[in-house]
């Protein structure tokens, strides 16, 4: 269960809502937990939210390695599917929640933004692996 300081409800319900599909206390690493719980300033944030966006990124690169070694070894055809869908995938992850930095001021930028992009990492994640546990 997540334990927010006092004033930080908001931010426990906003970081929640932010991860569709996951029951955050328990999906969360405790160090990104306890970062964000511990913020008491926006740079603070803003930097909580650059290391777990790191870490999730390294989980998804190497998600990534092991499903591409599967599915070459499955086709090589649905290997190139499975490409040319990452390559676009890559594309629209770099476009997505840009909504957040431009129109929602400072929150935005250092909660919002990085909750949604978090959010998008994770769902790729459990999409590629769930697709090399089918290989």
């Amino acid at each position: 269960m997540l334990r927010c300081q006092p004033g930080h409800a908001a931010l426990t319900v906003l970081i929640a809502a932010a991860l569709p599909g996951t029951a955050f206390a328990a999906d969360a690493p405790s160090v990104f937990e306890a970062c964000m719980n511990g913020a008491q300033s926006t740079p603070e944030y803003t930097e909580c939210s650059r290391v777990e966006i790191a870490r999730q990124d390294k989980i998804l690169n190497d998600v990534w390695r092991h499903v591409s070694e599967k599915m070459k070894a499955f086709d090589t055809r649905a290997f190139d599917s499975l490409l040319n869908e990452q390559r676009k995938w890559i594309q629209w992850k770099e476009s997505a929640c840009q909504y957040y930095q431009n129109g929602f001021g400072s929150e935005g930028k250092s909660l919002r933004y990085p909750m949604c992009f978090i959010g998008i990492l994770r769902d790729r994640i459990t999409h590629l692996s769930a697709l090399a546990d089918e290989l």
